[in-house]
């Protein structure tokens, strides 16, 4: 969600499929930035029962829900009042998901993508669609994405090859 809530709203495309394929470019810029060959893309969950659902039920109150079935839904005027609602993180984390399964790229890498309860891996490169692969080992039932990093960071150490070094970025300060 750091990534998404980064985007300043005056700068946000107007519909939800061009935020979509606005969040892949953020997603390949870094993997070039940093000459990384995987990207790990995770996302808070949001589950029925849990423990922070008082605080997200007194936010819901304000907020309208939004259901996204395609790209061409205009953003909420009010994205920062959107973002208050966990059903709409989840709604638009399961949306880029989708989507993130329609792109493809020149440039040659791999994108975790742990947005829901599954995770998976998307291998692009030659300008084709990605082949996906479910990476069952990161399911996990870590409802906060600053831990479930950790998991990621593990993983890529254990299984892909030329790690040197993990950068993990986010805006959120309470990441360290």
């Amino acid at each position: 969600m750091s990534l998404i809530q980064s985007e300043p709203a005056t700068t946000l495309p107007d519909r939800f499929g061009a935020f979509a394929k606005a969040i892949f470019n953020s997603v390949t810029k870094l993997s070039k930035q940093y000459n990384a060959t995987r990207v790990d893309l995770v996302g808070d969950r949001y589950d029925a029962v849990s423990i922070k659902n008082l605080e997200r039920a007194r936010r819901h109150d304000c907020t309208q829900e939004y259901a996204i079935n395609n790209g061409e839904p205009k953003l909420p005027v009010k994205w920062d009042t959107y973002l208050y609602s966990g059903k709409n993180k989840q709604a638009l984390q399961a949306f880029i998901s989708l989507q993130l399964q329609d792109f493809t790229s020149t440039h040659s890498f791999t994108l975790v993508v742990a947005l829901q309860q599954q995770v998976y891996e998307l291998q692009y490169g030659s300008n084709l669609l990605p082949v996906r692969r479910d990476v069952t080992e990161l399911n996990s039932d870590h409802e906060e994405a600053d831990t479930r990093m950790l998991l990621h960071v593990k993983h890529a150490a254990e299984t892909h090859q030329k790690i040197g070094r993990a950068h993990v970025w986010t805006p959120v300060t309470d990441v360290s």
